[in-house]
């Protein structure tokens, strides 16, 4: 979702001619230099009272720990500062204790997921940005002072988004110069800056590559179904996580991606190299790499008629009325000024599901909310298309 929102403000921004500075920070041992005390006081600014705030006092509070080697150990020390780890209060507490971060400036947008953070400042021109920037930095570094957090400068990265070539900037955090990089892992996806996710799709390329492989020499001891479980396990996870932003692509960008998937298909079947793949999707209930982006379009919709999805996310679509009964469209879509913006999912999402759902469903009531029942008309409507494609 911060992926999803940060992309299509980053286009919206190229659209009106503005260019947009991102700014990737890194922060020191993050989770483990929280203060308590700090946190503690937030916690009741928000409102969080009486017993909900004793339980996470008690729960904070007076902790110790020792270490243990071999046979030795040392002294209960009290631990002061820090989230405990490992349960699933840690990130939600840490998103609570640096919530407030947004009310540093106004003229910056912040996305906050636990401690990835990165901050777009967009202007028309170079110089505005420059300003900016210059107004931006000392407050950030004056909240992370006051909330005891530390950035570590050397691992802070920006990249600069924009129709039009723009020379470097200078941002000095902490006494370092903040250096530009042309592709940036963000949340677990490899950024580029000309925001057309070439260096993710070579590196998921490289993955699906080196597990072949393992799958292809497996195929001489294992059966089709241990072999689809392998796919399940090596492949499947690379093409599912985060396709819905990169995955709407060029075809000649994702056409390698579908290359190796059909040779695992392939190998899951036995079958040699040139054999026709459609049977083989239709076999084992398996689909394509362009309709797994579908699919995730989709489920995004899904989520907003359900009310599940942020409002962030959700303030992307509008709902279609339907003028003409004989066009089926449950979602308008957006006009796409620019190729950034044809793949930005607020104009992806609305298209997958008036194409796929529309054509199951002509009424969003007769369409069920439930994802799994969901899933298995799209399903269906997409092995119908291979069918066709067979024949």
């Amino acid at each position: 979702m911060p992926l999803c929102h940060l992309y299509d403000q980053l286009t919206k921004n190229i659209k009106g001619g503005e260019i947009s500075c991102e700014l990737y920070l890194d922060l020191k041992k993050a989770f483990d230099t929280v203060s308590i005390d700090i946190l503690l006081q937030k916690l009741d600014f928000i409102g969080i009272k009486g017993n909900a705030f004793n339980i996470f006092s008690s729960y904070l509070s007076n902790r110790h720990q020792r270490t243990r080697v071999n046979n030795i150990v040392s002294e209960d020390k009290l631990v002061k500062i820090g989230i405990p780890q490992g349960s699933i209060l840690g990130p939600l507490l840490f998103i609570l204790y640096i919530n407030d971060m947004p009310k540093v400036s106004s003229a910056a947008t912040f996305y906050l997921f636990a401690d990835d953070t990165t901050i777009t400042i967009k202007a028309k021109n170079t110089i505005e940005l420059q300003e900016k920037i210059d107004d931006l930095v000392p407050k950030i570094t004056r909240w992370f002072h006051a909330n005891r957090l530390s950035i570590n400068a050397s691992k802070t990265n920006y990249q600069i988004y924009s129709a039009n070539y723009v020379n470097y900037i200078n941002i000095v955090l902490n006494n370092c110069f903040i250096g530009r990089e042309k592709c940036i892992k963000y949340l677990g996806v490899l950024v580029d800056e000309n925001l057309k996710w070439h260096s993710h799709i070579k590196h998921v390329s490289a993955i699906i590559s080196r597990n072949l492989g393992i799958m292809s020499r497996a195929s001489f001891y294992l059966s089709s179904c241990e072999l689809k479980l392998l796919y399940n396990s090596l492949i499947l996870p690379h093409l599912n996580y985060c396709a819905v932003i990169w995955g709407s692509n060029y075809k000649t960008s994702i056409d390698r991606i579908l290359i190796l998937q059909k040779r695992a298909v392939r190998i899951i079947d036995k079958k040699p190299y040139l054999y026709p793949s459609n049977e083989l999707f239709i076999k084992h209930d398996l689909i394509k790499f362009s309709d797994i982006v579908k699919e995730q379009n989709i489920y995004v919709l899904l989520g907003l008629i359900k009310g599940t999805l942020p409002n962030s996310i959700a303030n992307m679509f509008e709902l279609y009325t339907q003028e003409n009964p004989r066009v089926a469209q449950h979602f308008k879509i957006p006009f796409a000024a620019t190729n950034y913006c044809a793949f930005s999912i607020s104009i992806t999402a609305p298209k997958c599901w008036n194409q796929i759902v529309c054509s199951v469903f002509k009424n969003t009531e007769d369409m069920p909310v439930n994802k799994k029942t969901l899933k298995k008309h799209i399903r269906k409507y997409m092995n119908s298309r291979y069918r066709q494609l067979q024949q």
